[in-house]
Parts: C-alpha cells; structure tokens; sequence
C-alpha cells in the first residue's frame, strides 16, 4: 500500500467518525484534502493514475458501508436488549405490587383475626367474676392486659381492677391513660 493510500485510509477513518451520514460529501471532500496536501515524500503528482485512485476510493466507500451495516446492526440488537429489559421491569413491577398486596391482605387477615380474638377475650373476661378475671388478667403480658382494659366495659373493668393487687393496678391504670400509637 503505497504512502498516499495509508494517508487516504488514516484521515478517512477520522472523518468517517466525524461526518457519518455525509458520505458523498465526505467522499468529494476527501479527495479534495489530499490533492491539496503537500507532496513532500510523496510520489509526483500523476505517479499514481486516476483509475488506482477510484479502485482506492471504492475500496474505501465499500469498507464504510460495511462499517454502517455492523453499526446498523449492532443497534437493532441494542433495540431489542432495551425492549427485553424494559418487558422484564415492567413484570418485576408488576410481581412486587401482587407482593405487596398479598403482604397487604395478609396482614389485614392476620389483624381482623386477632381483633376478634381480643374482642372474644373481652367477653369471656367480661362474663367471668371479677375475683377470677382479676387473677387470670394478673398473670397476662402486660400489654395485653391494658388491651383488655381498653375494651372491657368500665363498670366490668372498675370491678376487677379492685381485685388486683394494689400496685398491678395502679401500674396497669397509669398506662391505660396513655394513648396507644
């Protein structure tokens, strides 16, 4: 490949990159730079004919082309990556929202079934003597207790708070006034 050639393929790269779609203009414009260059080193001007300047070109048009059809397709494969990764966050999302709802009923499932529980508590509690409830309220969480308190009927619960222990139910009354959060 003779020195004018090497030149041609350098400087044709770099405007390659730069020009991109004005490959016409770009051609004409290439052409152009070079029988403006110096000639310093080079071959005389008409050393190399017209005809091994065209074949040079040509040669030059078909390996941007085929530059252009590799980037053409290396972007439609970019496409359809976009397209899978954007398909598979759309069903990521869509599974986390069903999660979070599911989670979501769960828990509300799981709070309707201890109110009632509490709610059964209370009645029992409500329809055993005081003397008895008392005891058996005694021995409780003390969380659970104040619940209880909370719920059960005042007269019911003044009734058995008198059968606790003195200091059982100042510290259970002391807490029944604050405000659960």
């Amino acid at each position: 490949m003779t020195r004018l050639a090497k030149r041609f393929d350098d400087l044709g790269d770099r405007l390659a990159l730069w020009l991109g779609s004005l490959r016409p203009v770009f051609l004409l414009a290439t052409v152009l730079f070079i029988l403006m260059l110096p000639t310093r080193g080079l071959p005389a001007a008409g050393a190399e004919s017209p005809g091994a300047l065209m074949e040079a070109l040509e040669a030059r048009k078909a390996g941007i082309e085929e530059r252009e059809a590799g980037l053409k397709e290396r972007e439609a494969r970019l496409h359809l990556l976009e397209e899978e990764i954007r398909a598979m966050i759309k069903a990521h999302t869509k599974l986390k929202q069903e999660f979070e709802q599911r989670e979501a009923n769960r828990l509300s499932q799981q709070q309707q079934e201890e109110e009632k529980q509490i709610a059964r508590l209370v009645k029992i509690f409500q329809s055993m003597p005081p003397k008895d409830a008392a005891e058996r309220i005694g021995k409780l969480k003390e969380s659970t207790a104040i619940e209880l308190f909370r719920r059960i009927k005042e007269k019911d619960a003044a009734k058995i708070l008198s059968h606790l222990n003195p200091e059982k139910a100042a510290q259970y009354s002391e807490k029944f006034i604050k405000v659960p959060k």
